[in-house]
């Protein structure tokens, strides 16, 4: 089936589990407004041999049912299931109530799934099958192309995709799960400082939060332990990378690359 905008029959579209929790509120909402203006953005299917299965535009969806209408404008895509759960994901991006940690969560679904859709370095011996996959990778990953990427596809700042990448990468899923659903997973100054703590000290805060939900009393079990400063070759190393030209970083990872040291560093992450 070709891609392309066209106007489908409501009952032909299929809602995947994922996406059936709607918000009625918002709904409702959206549906005064597609009455006064129309649906000014369509949604967005995968169209199949026998039906349309719906990717984005839940809420939409919904607005137009309250509505009584019979059909509804749509854009069909033939994606792939990789491309179809990016979809997906950036949909469920755009949810107003998402906490900083669902969006951090998130965030790091959609790389992970970008990475097995385009190809990933092995961390088990060499590099992508071929270049442009390498040269991909280190552009749109290691570099700013990968923010820049997401941040227009999602509505995200590139250093709202920074700061979410961050927090997804690091936070433990122990002290993911304690915090789900508090105040404090909204609170992305105290995500990000979790986030810098060691994996045992994660561990330490969320064995502690879950015994007893006081996060400044989780914290003072590891208050004590050593903390990165100025000083330390990490901190060095930024500063020294901040002032590194573009094509010399890249020269220096396509070396890492062809002798094998970054398979190792990235199969550690």
């Amino acid at each position: 089936m070709k891609d392309g905008f066209r106007t489908i029959p409501l009952d032909r579209i299929e809602v995947p589990e994922r996406l059936r929790a709607v918000d009625e509120d918002h709904a409702l909402v959206i549906s005064t407004s597609i009455a006064e203006h129309g649906l000014l953005n369509p949604i967005t299917v995968q169209g199949t041999a026998d039906a349309y299965r719906l990717l984005a535009g839940a809420h939409r969806l919904r607005a137009v049912e309250l509505l009584d209408w019979q059909e509804v404008d749509a854009f069909v895509t033939s994606a792939d299931g990789e491309e179809t759960l990016l979809i997906e994901i950036a949909e469920n991006l755009h949810r107003n109530e998402l906490s900083a940690l669902e969006r951090a969560i998130f965030v790091m679904k959609y790389r992970e799934t970008w990475e097995r859709k385009h190809g990933k370095i092995n961390a088990k011996g060499g590099r992508p099958k071929n270049r442009a996959n390498l040269t991909q990778f280190l552009n749109e990953h290691l570099g700013t192309g990968f923010k820049a990427h997401v941040a227009e596809r999602l509505g995200l700042s590139e250093s709202a995709i920074k700061r979410a990448q961050y927090i997804g990468a690091r936070l433990r899923p122990e002290l993911r799960q304690a915090l789900a659903g508090t105040e404090h997973a909204d609170n992305q100054s105290l995500l990000k400082k979790l986030a810098a703590l060691e994996p045992d000290a994660q561990r330490t805060v969320a064995k502690s939060y879950a015994a007893k939900p006081d996060i400044k009393a989780a914290l003072a079990q590891v208050s004590g332990r050593p903390r990165a400063t100025a000083d330390d070759p990490l901190a060095k190393l930024k500063r020294i990378w901040r002032h590194v030209p573009t094509a010399t970083k890249r020269a220096f990872l396509e070396q890492l690359a062809e002798s094998g040291e970054i398979n190792e560093l990235i199969g550690e992450l």
